[in-house]
């Protein structure tokens, strides 16, 4: 399931922000328990009222060198590449076993 949305220009005027914003710790908590759960299977399901009662922190609150450090965190994250969850822990003998998790 996808959803298209928009930052509030007066709100969040710089969307890199608002993205940083939107996958911190606590938009992540606050949607695990927002969630529909689906009993069982480990998917949580965020529909059109959970997704508009995510809690966002207010920029406003940052001042301007915490929102270029956050800018700054952000792009430089999500430019970097994807690697699987064992390589991201540290687990560099998976590559060098040719390990296929």
């Amino acid at each position: 399931m996808f959803f298209v949305g928009y930052f509030d220009q007066d709100r969040v005027p710089d969307s890199n922000i608002g993205l940083a914003l939107l996958n911190s710790t606590l938009t992540v908590l606050v949607a695990d328990v927002l969630g529909r759960k689906t009993y069982g299977i480990g998917v949580i399901y965020l529909y059109g009222p959970e997704v508009n009662g995510l809690l966002l922190l207010d920029p406003a609150f940052l001042t301007m060198d915490h929102q270029k450090a956050l800018q700054q965190a952000f792009i430089q994250m999500s430019q970097r590449p994807i690697r699987s969850i064992f390589e991201e822990l540290g687990f560099t003998l998976c590559r060098e076993r040719r390990c296929q998790h």
